[in-house]
């Protein structure tokens, strides 16, 4: 029984090996579809790793350019700001500076003292600089120690608004003005509204500022006389004693200010002096220094004065010299025109064609020794012109040309002359003309230029033509060589006329121009 049940085990067993055998072969050997679709599958999974791989790069690429940018912003930003506040510090210090600097000059003109009020001005009939303050003033300068430190001084700003007009310095007589003014005398309300006179005083306000002036054993002003000055109607001067009259003056004065206006009389007559500038004098070693100032006390003081040329006679002096300037530049402009003329005509001198030689002056004495009648024709040659040029001053330029030649050449020979052009100040062709008497004939270098003008077309064609140099005269000026020296020319014309004829068979042509108003003669030349 063993045996029987275990036959069935047996071929069991085999039947599962044969089925496992055969699912193990199926596996082992796919179709051929099965292969290409696992190919297939496993080309485009590396592609989408490939594109997902160089998708992460382009991301981290864009990732670091991104903070490196930002790096750079904020790198950038910390300058900026670095730079700011470097600036800002800097400002800051120049600010402590300028304020520490105004500290101590202020502590410098008012001693510590620190006195500032803006009042109403009220005018008073004091004889002097010296104000009036309220009582309450008196008061605030006891308590601050002004009284015990001596003969006080104020600075005295005329304001408009915030805006401060005028400046100048005084010292005080009472303390008896309204609570909330100031009084001003009539010489400090000039010094504060000047040209405009006292009376505008009314509509400012004055701040007045307690000030420490030094004391100088010496002190220096120089004064200059408004318009004209000590000059009677503005020609006779005055004989005055200006050292007595500024004592007189200045006996009720304090202070002084540079730009105050000081009015004196003398003889009944008034004059106002302007203040341009003030110093002290300091000592150092043996050598004694002169020091400007804004303001000095008057107050045992010597004072030395300059007394400068009045305002008319400053203003004349400066017309003169510039009206000196002026000349120096005109004569500067003058020769350099001069040196431009003498370079250019030595431009032209060299630029010009050489001088022709005249074919017929050549034939001519072999026609005569041959008997023949001379008509100037001459040889085979180019045929040629001798231009005479006269000149305003009596002098003459002579010279051939080819009757081919452009006409202008004249005038380069004219301009190229430089003992001409200096002495007719010929900057270019502009500035003259040349005239032809008979026929009456005017030619310009424009002219003969736009016209393309010859010698021949321009009818100079005789062995010699005259012209006459005539400087264009400037609107409202008289040119030179006019009717006076045309006339000149005229009898010149005809002398070169007769030497034009001066040929076999033109002595009636002679005779008829010299036997004064033989108009078939003239005919005889010309025709």
């Amino acid at each position: 029984r063993k045996e029987s049940s275990k036959e069935p085990r047996q071929r069991h067993d085999s039947h599962q090996q044969q089925h496992s055998s055969s699912s193990s072969s199926s596996r082992t050997r796919p179709s051929g579809s099965s292969i290409m679709d696992a190919f297939t599958d496993f080309g485009s999974s590396e592609r989408a790793m490939e594109k997902e791989r160089k998708e992460r790069q382009e991301a981290a690429r864009k990732k670091r350019a991104k903070e490196r940018a930002a790096a750079e912003r904020a790198r950038a930003e910390n300058l900026r700001l670095d730079e700011v506040n470097a600036r800002r510090r800097a400002e800051e210090a120049v600010a402590r500076e300028h304020e520490a600097a105004a500290m101590i000059e202020e502590n410098r003109k008012t001693g510590g003292i620190k006195f500032c009020e803006v009042l109403r001005p009220t005018a008073t009939s004091s004889n002097g600089d010296r104000i009036t303050l309220p009582v309450s003033a008196l008061e605030t300068l006891t308590n601050l120690g002004a009284i015990d430190a001596g003969p006080m001084a104020f600075e005295l700003c005329a304001m408009r608004g915030d805006t401060v007009v005028a400046l100048t310095h005084a010292g005080v007589a009472e303390f008896v003005a309204g609570e909330g003014t100031v009084g001003i005398p009539p010489k400090t309300a000039l010094s504060l509204t000047r040209e405009n006179g006292p009376a505008s005083i009314s509509g400012m306000m004055i701040r007045v500022k307690y000030v420490r002036l030094g004391n100088h054993l010496k002190s220096f002003v120089r004064l200059q006389p408004r318009g004209h000055g000590f000059h009677k109607n503005g020609e006779e001067v005055v004989n005055i004693d200006i050292k007595t009259v500024l004592e007189r003056e200045l006996i009720g004065h304090t202070c002084i200010t540079t730009g105050d206006w000081l009015h004196i009389r003398h003889e009944k007559v008034s004059y106002d002096l302007k203040v341009r500038s003030l110093g002290s004098y300091s000592t150092l070693g043996d050598a004694k220094q002169l020091e400007s100032e804004e303001a000095i006390f008057l107050v045992n003081t010597d004072l030395e004065v300059d007394i400068m040329p009045s305002e008319t006679a400053e203003a004349e002096a400066e017309r003169a010299v510039e009206a000196a300037k002026a000349a120096e530049a005109e004569q500067e402009r003058q020769v350099q025109r001069a040196l431009d003329r003498i370079k250019r005509a030595e431009a032209l001198h060299h630029a010009l064609p050489s001088e022709p030689h005249d074919e017929r002056e050549a034939a001519a004495p072999a026609a005569q020794a041959g008997g023949g009648g001379g008509d100037g024709g001459g040889g085979g040659g180019e045929r040629c012109v001798k231009v005479l040029v006269r000149l305003p001053s009596g002098g003459q330029l002579v010279r051939r040309f080819r009757l081919s030649d452009p006409l202008s050449n004249v005038f380069d020979y004219v301009e190229s002359d430089v003992e001409t052009v200096s002495n007719l100040s010929i900057d270019d062709s502009s500035s003259y003309r040349l005239m032809m008497n008979y026929p009456k004939k005017t030619f310009t270098r424009a002219d003969s230029v736009t016209q393309h003008l010859t010698f021949q077309s321009a009818g100079l064609t005789g062995r010699q033509e005259a012209l006459f140099l005539q400087i264009v005269a400037a609107e409202g000026e008289e040119g030179e060589g006019g009717e006076e020296e045309g006339g000149e020319g005229e009898g010149e014309g005809v002398g070169v006329a007769m030497d034009i004829a001066d040929s076999p068979g033109a002595a009636g042509g002679v005779a008829g121009a010299t036997g004064g108003g033989g108009g078939g003669g003239l005919a005889g030349l010309f025709g």
